[in-house]
């Protein structure tokens, strides 16, 4: 839920730079590669990374904490369909 909370929140630029200021894009992309998340969980997490992503100094969180290869991580799976039923 909390990763939720978070993807609305970063809808607005200002909470963006919070999130980043606060250090939130590395717990984001830890629920990202974690597969005893939910996938709900996950997609969440996910969703606000790419809302991180449209900032500039996002992109380059991002990318230096891994996330981008945790999203390609995430979407192959998606691809397989390893998420689908798993909405713990």
């Amino acid at each position: 839920e909390g990763a939720n909370v978070v993807l609305n929140a970063c809808y607005e630029k200002e909470n963006v730079e919070y999130v980043l200021q606060c250090g939130g894009v590395e717990p984001l992309v830890r629920v990202v590669k974690d597969t005893g998340c939910s996938m709900r969980c996950r997609s969440a997490a996910a969703g606000a990374v790419q809302s991180v992503c449209f900032q500039a100094a996002g992109r380059c969180v991002v990318r230096d904490c891994d996330g981008v290869a945790a999203l390609l991580v995430l979407l192959k799976e998606l691809d397989r369909g390893e998420g689908r039923g798993n909405s713990k």
